[in-house]
C-alpha cells in the first residue's frame, strides 16, 4: 500500500469508488470489469448551438451546445474546445463542483488544456445554464450525465478531471463505467484528501 493509499481520506474514497481502486490503478485495472454504456458508435443528429462564454470567445475551436439531459430531462450546457487539426490526444472531460459558476469555473485554463486535445466542459443538472428540476441530485445520477457527455462528445473514452463535488462525482463515474476513463485526476476533493471534510 502506498503512502497515499494509506491516507484515511483516500480509503473513504476507495469505498466509494468500489473495488476497483487503487486510484493510480483505477482506469486500467477496471476496465475489463465494467462493459462500455455504448457498444458501437451510434449517428446523432446535431445539437442546437448554445451561447458561447465571454472568456471563450476568440478561442479557437471553441463552441457550445444544448444537448438533451436523459438522465433528468430538460437540457445539459456543454462546451467544447478542439484543439488545432491532427491532434490526437485523448479527449478531456471537465467536472466542476459545488457553485453558481458551474463550469464556468474552468474557462481561465481550458484554452491551455484544448492546446492538444478536444476539451469538453457540462454543467451538471442544476448548475449553471443546465436545467433545474425538483430531482433527487446523487453522485450516481451524475455519473450517468457524466457518461452520455462522453459517449457524445468523446466516441466514448475520455480523461475525466473532477475539481471538489465534481471529484465524487467523477469517482462514482470511473467506479461504474470504467471503460470510459484512460485517467482520473482529483482537484480538492471533499471529503476525500481531509479527513475533516465529510461527503
Amino acid at each position: 500500500m502506498s503512502a497515499l493509499e494509506a491516507r484515511p481520506g483516500v480509503r473513504f474514497a476507495a469505498r466509494l469508488a468500489g473495488a476497483c481502486l487503487p486510484l493510480t490503478l483505477l482506469a486500467g485495472a477496471c476496465a475489463a470489469a465494467h462493459p462500455s454504456t455504448r457498444a458501437e458508435a451510434v449517428a446523432e443528429p446535431p445539437l442546437p448551438a448554445a451561447p458561447l462564454d465571454a472568456q471563450l470567445y476568440g478561442v479557437r475551436g471553441a463552441k457550445a451546445f444544448w444537448m438533451p439531459d436523459v438522465e433528468f430531462g430538460g437540457s445539459l450546457y456543454v462546451a467544447v474546445v478542439d484543439p488545432p487539426l491532427g491532434a490526437t490526444a485523448t479527449p478531456l472531460v471537465l467536472v466542476h463542483g459545488l457553485g453558481a459558476a458551474a463550469g464556468r469555473d474552468f474557462d481561465p485554463v481550458v484554452p491551455t488544456l484544448a492546446r492538444g486535445r478536444r476539451v469538453v466542459v457540462v454543467d451538471l443538472p442544476g448548475f449553471g445554464r443546465s436545467s433545474r428540476a425538483n430531482e433527487l441530485y446523487t453522485p450516481e445520477r451524475y455519473a450517468a450525465v457524466v457518461a452520455h457527455v462522453i459517449d457524445r462528445f468523446c466516441g466514448g473514452r475520455a480523461d475525466v478531471l473532477g475539481h471538489s463535488m465534481g471529484g465524487a462525482v467523477a469517482l462514482m463515474h470511473a467506479a461504474t463505467h470504467a471503460r470510459q476513463v484512460r485517467r482520473l485526476v482529483l482537484v480538492d476533493v471533499a471529503g476525500v484528501l481531509h479527513r475533516e471534510a465529510w461527503f
